[in-house]
């Protein structure tokens, strides 16, 4: 089951009212040819980051807002299904080098620190000095993950964990860019592209992109999915999950949004059902596009999955992932989650925590992909939906009978050269034994 109780965010960025004045026209003006426009009803929304909030708290996390003491206003005229025109009132200039400091200050001095950093710019002045880099550097100090959703040149996030363009921000950045160098060109660890009604596309190394088909049978309104997706992608890494697993949790809530008409929210408990239904898993895809001519599909990758603990990564560890790597085309690492491991080893454990083990793990060349279970039923789903045709184990697994999942895929035993534990570790660091 899909959990952010662990995630604790902060969402920096411009704040925007929405607002939509209905009403009718019934005559010209006799002073010219132009409609005279008769308001009946004005409905208001809150938009950007303060949307971002508002995907938040619909997943059932409030997140800290920290944002400039100014509010862009977009006012809507509508007759009927017809906008007649938009009135903007903001201001778009820098905001000034005290506020600045304020706002950096209000998030260093947050408590408790935040696990997870939203930097939501639309352009109105909050990031157009040297704000975002300062915000990114610190966090970036602090272990702290960044989601940048961006406007503008990306120079400006460089560092940043995660970017999230739509398709337009994307080719537009390519194209001032030379192709291909575009994640490495600004510094950014990852991009997760929003395609619209097309789903989502990740990009964790120049050479490993994975797409994310729309989730759903069906597409009513993508108004508003950007922030939707940027809301649940943070809530995941926040909580904890690999970047390959919270890009299938937002694909999934964006998913939700929009087969809802006009600017809508994902909840929580939709999100749950959407992922058990298998929408996340692309089970429920609209029809692919049609291609012309024959086509071979390459040989299927074979992927492995390794499981455990993993509470302080140690040589063993190191050694027996690398060699699992090397017999398969993908590995993925499964983890017991905090609860699961105080279950199996006791009160004392884990000494790190889940979102500690993730990262060391996810930081190792060898593993593609980190997921978290809590009970043994959890781990033969995870076999499952990854597609393991090999569980990796170590030696100390050899002779055992009941190795889970080894009824739908095969067990292959590695011995190590180095032989530790995290027990073992524990005691050194204590003194116990040298």
């Amino acid at each position: 089951m899909i959990d952010f109780s662990k995630a604790r965010v902060a969402v920096v960025g411009d704040l925007i009212e929405d607002h939509w004045i209905y009403g009718r026209v019934d005559r010209l003006s006799p002073e010219g040819p132009w409609p005279v426009f008769l308001p009946e009803r004005t409905v208001m929304q809150m938009g950007g980051a303060a949307n971002v909030a508002t995907n938040m708290h619909a997943l059932g996390v409030t997140p800290v807002q920290i944002a400039p003491n100014r509010v862009a206003i977009k006012e809507r005229y509508v007759v009927g299904r017809h906008q007649l025109f938009r009135v903007d009132r903001e201001d778009t200039s820098t905001i000034s080098a005290r506020e600045d400091l304020a706002l950096y200050g209000a998030l260093v001095n947050m408590r408790p620190m935040p696990n997870v950093v939203v930097l939501s710019d639309y352009g109105k002045g909050c990031f157009g000095g040297t704000f975002a880099q300062a915000v990114i550097l610190w966090c970036s100090e602090n272990g702290i993950p960044t989601v940048v959703d961006p406007k503008g040149e990306w120079n400006r996030y460089r560092g940043a964990t995660v970017i999230t363009p739509n398709a337009k921000e994307a080719d537009e950045e390519q194209a001032r860019i030379e192709p291909l160098s575009l994640r490495d060109t600004c510094g950014i660890s990852n991009i997760l592209e929003t395609l619209g009604a097309d789903g989502i596309r990740l990009m964790m190394a120049p050479t490993y992109v994975k797409e994310f088909p729309a989730a759903g049978p069906k597409v009513v309104d993508a108004v508003g999915a950007g922030d939707t997706v940027v809301a649940a992608l943070a809530l995941a890494l926040g909580a904890g999950y690999s970047m390959e697993e919270a890009a299938r949790i937002a694909n999934a809530a964006a998913g939700v949004a929009v087969g809802k008409p006009g600017t809508s929210v994902c909840t929580i408990g939709e999100l749950r059902e959407a992922w058990v239904s298998g929408c996340s898993s692309a089970v429920e895809q609209r029809s692919p596009k049609p291609t012309t001519g024959v086509r071979f599909p390459p040989p299927a990758p074979l992927v492995g999955i390794a499981n455990g603990c993993f509470d302080t990564l140690h040589a063993g560890h190191v050694e027996l992932l690398q060699e699992a790597r090397a017999r398969c085309d993908r590995l993925i690492v499964a983890i017991n989650s905090d609860a699961s491991t105080r279950h199996l080893k006791g009160p004392l454990r884990p000494v790190n925590p889940m979102a500690v083990r993730c990262a060391m793990l996810q930081a190792l060349a060898c593993v593609g992909e980190v997921r978290v279970y809590d009970q043994e039923e959890d781990l033969v789903d995870i076999i499952k939906d990854v597609g393991a045709s090999v569980i990796f184990k170590g030696a100390d697994y050899e002779g055992h009978s009941t190795i889970t999942g080894s009824d739908i895929a095969r067990v292959e035993i590695i011995k190590t050269e180095f032989k530790s534990s995290t027990a073992q570790e524990v005691c050194k660091a204590r003194g116990v034994w040298s």
